[in-house]
């Protein structure tokens, strides 16, 4: 009889984590009896989900988080006070866990782990950390989680590791990888027709939304840099209303958010109309935007392991990363990536000019990227190390 493992995910929204999650289910699928738990109003991981034959449950009570993390909510944001509000309904969160009798509940975040505290000793627990590790004293609770009630944790970086420095829980890094399915290449024309694209320009990717963490103020500081003939792809989500007056006002007792709020206000309003940027909202495949892109960015304002950039080597395309310490594991400046000074918007279209003047650097960097994705992600060698580790917590 396999094994049942719980997948508990806490966001219904679409984003690396999401795809991760289901990359992971795919991986044990075959092996497991794999159910993963959502928050009410997921339908769209559900669709996804049920693509790959994999089950999901909505849970009927709030998930409690604890969001510590580089590029997370202030201590003092709606967000992070929210989070641990839930903290009431943790005892029901587990009840309803355990009400499926899993052998194994993986936490797909760093920010749940803190419900192991509640789950019982014989049913094993694994954490998958995509976050990238701060130093706060907040983190000391998740750090003690870690150490004494989490069986396993699986980092997405060596960084992540180092920084995180526990002892006692199995350990082993495994990378983001893209589910090979989910790959399919079309010539840069023909994707562009899909797409109603122009051949004639030249298209810089950016798929974060407006995620603060993601810079998506950076984007738009740097388009007043760009020529004519060029234009900045806006893939994710783009909720107009967070940046009207009445949602600022709500949110004024987080001076750092209002900041974020009133500078995309006044940069939407100031490219109003402006040709070099086109925004195209949430995309359910992102492989017709890679096929047509020359370029893909990740301008994040924080330290954040950059998975778009991952997926955008498996089509040959090369990124432009933030400049942080954290991301070189994986992206070398001038090798299979461009670095630039992060949240300077003038530093990044620099770099987005120089990939479009240099022919040859830019395909240098894009094969260079996708030798790297295609060594460092691979989804059969993830696949396996993920299985082997999952094992070894099933064995007597």
């Amino acid at each position: 009889m396999k094994k049942k493992i719980l997948m508990l995910h806490h966001v219904s929204e679409q984003g690396g984590g999401t795809k991760s999650l289901i990359d992971i289910a795919v991986m044990l699928k075959d092996e497991f009896e794999v159910l993963i738990c959502l928050p009410s109003g997921s339908d769209i991981t559900i669709e996804y989900a049920a693509q790959y034959g994999i089950s999901c449950h909505e849970m009927t009570v709030p998930i409690p988080v604890l969001g510590v993390f580089s590029g997370g909510p202030s201590l003092f944001s709606k967000n992070f006070i929210t989070g641990i509000m839930r903290y009431k309904y943790i005892d029901a969160v587990v009840e309803e866990l355990m009400q499926s009798n899993p052998d194994i509940v993986i936490f797909n975040s760093l920010v749940t782990s803190i419900i192991a505290r509640r789950i019982p000793r014989s049913v094993k627990t694994i954490c998958f950390i995509r976050e990238t590790i701060i130093r706060t004293p907040i983190m000391k609770v998740i750090k003690n989680t870690l150490e004494n009630y989490i069986d396993g944790v699986a980092y997405i970086a060596e960084h992540e590791k180092y920084v995180l420095d526990i002892k006692r829980p199995k350990q082993i890094i495994i990378p983001d990888i893209l589910e090979p399915s989910s790959i399919i290449k079309t010539p840069k024309h023909i994707a562009r027709e899909q797409l109603k694209l122009s051949n004639e320009k030249y298209y810089v990717l950016y798929m974060g939304g407006t995620v603060p963490i993601k810079g998506f103020d950076t984007v738009l500081s740097s388009i007043q840099y760009l020529d004519k003939d060029a234009c900045v792809i806006v893939s994710g989500n783009i909720n107009i209303r967070l940046f009207t007056v009445k949602n600022i006002l709500l949110h004024i007792y987080n001076i750092n958010y209002v900041r974020y709020l009133i500078r995309i206000k006044i940069l939407l309003k100031k490219h109003k109309g402006d040709s070099r940027i086109l925004l195209m909202g949430y995309q359910k495949n992102i492989s017709p935007l890679m096929c047509a892109s020359d370029v893909v960015i990740f301008p994040s304002s924080k330290v954040h392991q950059p998975r778009p950039c991952i997926e955008a080597g498996f089509y040959g395309k090369p990124v432009i990363i933030s400049d942080f310490e954290a991301t070189k594991e994986y992206f070398i400046d001038g090798y299979n990536a461009l670095t630039f000074k992060p949240k300077d918007g003038r530093d990044l279209a620099r770099k987005i000019v120089e990939l479009k003047n240099d022919k040859k650097l830019a395909w240098d960097i894009g094969q260079n990227n996708l030798k790297m994705s295609q060594e460092k992600h691979d989804f059969f060698v993830s696949q396996e190390m993920t299985r082997a580790f999952i094992k070894s917590f099933t064995e007597n």
